[in-house]
């Protein structure tokens, strides 16, 4: 059996009842998903880390060496989406049930934003925040359906490329030309750890930042 890939995965949605028009659908899945790696990218790019609904976060863990600033680019899995998958991941890129809260992925690792659906719509054009979304949901249940069957694969987020082995270990592997971008910036460099930007006052979640954590879930 092949190994699948986008294309795969999005035929599969097709077929989901809630597809109405399928060959519309299939175009909505390449549209919403081409603009969606494009603006996890670009927020990357800027130093911010941007939270996948159900899936996990593209992070930015912040620490301090010789007494520099220091932020390391990384990918964690949510503990619900290992669960339901019965799959495993490096230990690195496990965010473990203690860290499950997202409110405290958010304090950990700032800044961290929620992936604006209406930007994706925008961008597509012609679709709404909650078409966006659904397109997106309805993918993620596909990718769900195939690594909790160990099928071999891969999906590109653009920011880095998600594959699954037949022994149902998932590795997101981040993209080399986006770091090599990010070692030309400055980001990796250049942005405090939490404590401090809490300690001067320049960070603090917002309650309305911290309603769209709660609502991720949803």
């Amino acid at each position: 059996m092949a190994p699948f890939v986008e294309q795969t995965l999005f035929e599969s949605a097709i077929k989901n009842p809630k597809c109405k028009d399928r060959q519309a659908f299939l175009n909505n899945c390449y549209d919403v998903w081409a603009h969606l790696k494009h603006i996890l990218t670009d927020l990357f790019l800027d130093g911010s880390g941007i939270v996948l609904p159900n899936l996990g976060a593209f992070i930015y863990r912040n620490s301090m060496e010789n007494g520099s600033p220091l932020r390391t680019p990384a990918f964690v899995f949510m503990p619900e989406f290992l669960d339901k998958s019965g799959c495993r991941c490096p230990a690195g890129q496990k965010m473990g049930h203690r860290m499950g809260n997202l409110g405290s992925l958010y304090e950990r690792h700032p800044p961290l934003q929620a992936l604006s659906w209406s930007a994706v719509a925008q961008r597509v054009g012609g679709l709404s925040a909650a078409e966006a979304r659904q397109v997106y949901d309805v993918i993620l249940d596909e990718l769900l359906a195939y690594v909790g069957a160990r099928r071999v694969g891969r999906l590109d987020f653009g920011l880095g490329v998600l594959q699954c082995s037949s022994e149902g270990t998932l590795t997101m592997r981040l993209s080399k030309s986006v770091m090599t971008q990010l070692k030309g910036t400055g980001v990796l460099n250049t942005t405090k750890t939490f404590q401090a930007m809490r300690s001067l006052g320049t960070f603090r979640p917002s309650e309305s930042s911290m309603e769209s954590i709660r609502d991720l879930h949803k």
